[in-house]
């Protein structure tokens, strides 16, 4: 063992605006808070760098028109992390969008955007999961990254190259401690 400890939380950009003291102090505050990691953290000891990154449940509406172009996993469609279904929707996305170009480019007209279209409609099923999950948790009424996701996600679509972001989350770790 090295005594290095990778950690990560989950956060909206409300709470990092909100924060006294910036980013480093509450990640260092979340930390602390935690009942496991808490006690095997020696916060003295932090290094490295805090990398804060954009978590938020985005959709790229329509890419480059080539039909021999396109955007698959999280460049198509990122869901919020905290549904879990972000690694098995990219490989199986990636795999059936691969399949879509072979089709195109060996002559199925039509299949990136058959493909594209089966792309919106598990997206609006994320959309209604998400908002169904979120509102049966009620553990934490009072806290307002709870609260928030209790309401029906809120996000745009975007007809060009970058994507439009929902709800705003936000992964935060440290690289070493």
């Amino acid at each position: 063992a090295t005594g290095t400890l990778l950690c990560a939380f989950m956060t909206d950009a409300r709470s990092i605006r909100l924060h006294a003291h910036g980013l480093a102090h509450l990640w260092q505050d979340r930390l602390r808070a935690s009942t496991l990691l808490g006690p095997l953290a020696n916060i003295t000891c932090v290094s490295g760098q805090l990398q804060l990154f954009d978590a938020a449940t985005q959709l790229l509406e329509r890419g480059p028109p080539a039909n021999n172009f396109l955007a698959v996993g999280d460049a198509a469609m990122a869901f919020d992390p905290l549904s879990s279904w972000g690694i098995a929707k990219g490989l199986l996305d990636g795999h059936a969008g691969a399949i879509a170009l072979a089709r195109e480019c060996g002559g199925q007209s039509g299949a990136v955007s058959q493909h594209r279209s089966r792309q919106r409609l598990e997206f609006e099923h994320y959309v209604e999961q998400h908002h169904e999950v979120y509102s049966a948790e009620r553990r934490w009424p009072e806290s307002p990254f709870w609260r928030k996701r209790r309401e029906p996600l809120a996000y745009k679509r975007t007809n060009d190259e970058n994507m439009a972001t929902g709800s705003e989350h936000h992964a935060v770790g440290s690289n070493r401690m």
